[in-house]
C-alpha cells in the first residue's frame, strides 16, 4: 500500500508527541514498535462504549495505521486514524492521574461519551451526541444500567419503547414513564390525574406480559423512526390543569418487520428535558382496534375523559351516510376481487361526504383522520390500489384546509407500509429510500 505525503507528515507529527501509559486503564503498559505505541494504541481501541451506540470501529488492519497520542490540557490520550480523523479521546478531567471521561466519535464526530462525575473510578453517566441524539442517562449504582433519563426527547422515547419490547425488558420500559412525583408536579387536576396514574399503573403492570407473549418484533426486527407529527398544546386552565402541557397524544413509531411495523405508544408528556410515556404501547394490527385513543385529546370513537364533554355533530342530517357506511361494511366483509376495490373508494367516497357536511371543528378532524387511516389501510393491504391517488386528489381539492398534514403523513406511511410487508428486499430498501425523502418534503411543505 502506497501513502501520500500527507498521511506520512500526519503520523510523523503524531510520533512526536506519544507518550508512556501512566493513566488508569493504561497503567504498567509498554512499547513494541518505532513509534511506541502498539500496546496501548490496541488498548485504546479494545475499551467499548457501555451503551448502545454506533461509533467507528477501526478493523486490525486500519488500526496498524491509527495514533495514539497524548494531550495536555485536560491530561489523557487521543486516538486518531491515519486520515486525520478522531476515533476516541480519553481524558482525566479532575488531574486526579486517573481517566474519568470516554468519548467515541463516528466520522470524526464525538456521538457519545462514558461518564465518571463522582472521580471514584466506575461510570455512573453515559451521554449521546451529535448525530447520535440527546440521551444523556444516569447510573448512579454504578452498575452499567442506566436507572433514568436526565434528558431524552420524544423520538429517542420511541427508540427506547421498541428496544424494550424487542428484549422483554421491562426496567428499560418502566424508566421511560411517567414517575409519581412528576405526575404531581404537572398539576393536572383531580380527574385528569387519577385518569393518567391508572393508565401508569396498568402499563408497569402488563408490559411484560405484553412484550413476552407478542410475537411480531423480534432480534431481528430494526427500529426506523418515530410517527408523532406534531406536538399539541394543552394550556394551562384548559380542562382543570394549571401548568401548560406539551404532549403528543396519539404517538408512535415505525420499525421493519415481517409481521407488522408500527407501535402505537399513546400518550407522551414534556416533563422538563425528557419526555414522558403514561400508556401501555400496543402493536398495530390492521384488523384489531386500539384499545386507547390518548389521555389528552381521546379519539372520539374512544369515549372521553375529563379533558373535555363529548362532542356533537352538527349540520345537515347524516344518519343516511351512517345507514350507507353500515351496509358497505357488510359488503366489503363478503366481497372479493375487483368488487373489494370499488366498496373501498366507495367508503371512501362517505367519509369524504362526511367531513364535508359536518361543522363541528372537532368532528370534522375526526372524518377527516378516518379517511386518511381507512385509505392508508386498504391501499396497505392491497384493497384499494388507488388509494394513495385518491388522497392526493383530495388534498389538492381542499387547499390549505386544516388537519390536511394528517393525510399527507398517513399516505407517506402507507406506501412504505405496503413495500415493505410484501416487497421485496431491494423493493423494501428503495421504498424506505422514498419515504424519508418525502417525510423531509413533507417538513418543509
Amino acid at each position: 500500500m502506497i501513502f501520500g505525503f500527507a498521511s506520512i507528515s500526519y503520523r510523523w507529527i503524531f510520533a512526536t508527541t506519544i507518550i508512556p501509559c501512566t493513566f488508569g486503564l493504561f497503567g504498567g503498559l509498554g512499547f513494541q514498535n518505532s513509534f511506541g505505541q502498539d500496546a496501548p494504541l490496541k488498548k485504546a481501541l479494545s475499551i467499548k462504549a457501555k451503551q448502545d451506540v454506533d461509533y467507528e470501529r477501526p478493523s486490525e488492519a486500519v488500526m496498524a495505521e491509527c495514533v495514539f497520542a497524548k494531550t495536555k490540557d485536560p491530561a489523557g490520550f487521543v486516538v486518531h486514524h491515519n486520515s486525520g480523523r478522531i476515533l476516541r479521546r480519553f481524558v482525566d478531567t479532575n488531574g486526579d492521574n486517573k481517566l474519568d471521561h470516554w468519548a467515541y466519535f463516528n466520522n470524526g464526530l464525538e456521538v457519545y461519551r462514558d461518564l465518571d462525575t463522582n472521580f471514584d473510578g466506575r461510570t455512573d453517566q453515559y451521554r449521546w451526541l451529535g448525530p447520535a441524539g440527546t440521551r444523556w442517562g444516569v447510573d448512579p449504582n454504578q452498575d452499567g444500567k442506566i436507572d433514568s433519563w436526565k434528558m431524552i426527547s420524544a423520538e429517542e422515547v420511541a427508540y427506547e419503547c421498541f428496544a424494550a419490547i424487542r428484549s422483554r425488558d421491562s426496567d428499560q420500559f418502566n424508566r421511560l414513564l411517567l414517575t409519581s412525583s412528576e405526575l404531581a408536579a404537572l398539576q393536572l387536576g383531580d380527574n385528569l390525574n387519577r385518569d393518567v396514574a391508572t393508565r401508569i399503573q396498568k402499563a408497569l403492570k402488563e408490559f411484560d406480559k405484553m412484550a413476552r407473549q407478542q410475537k411480531v418484533i423480534d432480534r431481528q426486527s430494526k427500529f426506523l423512526d418515530a410517527g408523532n407529527g406534531r406536538p399539541q398544546l394543552m394550556a394551562g386552565g384548559s380542562f382543570g390543569n394549571r401548568r401548560d402541557l406539551v404532549i403528543y397524544d396519539q404517538a408512535s413509531c415505525f420499525f421493519e418487520s415481517e409481521k407488522g411495523n408500527q407501535i402505537a405508544l399513546g400518550s407522551l408528556v414534556r416533563v422538563g428535558n425528557v419526555w414522558r410515556m403514561v400508556d401501555l404501547p400496543e402493536i398495530v394490527d390492521p384488523n384489531t382496534p386500539l384499545a386507547s385513543g390518548g389521555a389528552f385529546f381521546p379519539l372520539p370513537q374512544f369515549g372521553t375523559t375529563s379533558t373535555a364533554a363529548a362532542t356533537t355533530v352538527t349540520g345537515e342530517n347524516l344518519s343516511q351516510l351512517y345507514d350507507e357506511l353500515t351496509k358497505l361494511d357488510e359488503k366489503l366483509a363478503s366481497a372479493k376481487g375487483s368488487q373489494v376495490q370499488q366498496l373501498e373508494k366507495q367508503k371512501a367516497d362517505i367519509f369524504v361526504q362526511f367531513y364535508l357536511k359536518t361543522d363541528d371543528p372537532k368532528m370534522k378532524r375526526n372524518w377527516l383522520e378516518n379517511l386518511a387511516d381507512s385509505v392508508a389501510h386498504s391501499y396497505q393491504q392491497g384493497r384499494f390500489d388507488d388509494g394513495l391517488d385518491y388522497l392526493g386528489k383530495f388534498v389538492a381539492t381542499q387547499k390549505d384546509s386544516d388537519g390536511l398534514d394528517y393525510v399527507v403523513w398517513s399516505s407517506v406511511f402507507a406506501e412504505y407500509g405496503r413495500a415493505n410487508s410484501s416487497g421485496t428486499s431491494k423493493e423494501r430498501e428503495s421504498a424506505y429510500t422514498k419515504m424519508i425523502s418525502n417525510l423531509d418534503k413533507f417538513q418543509k411543505q
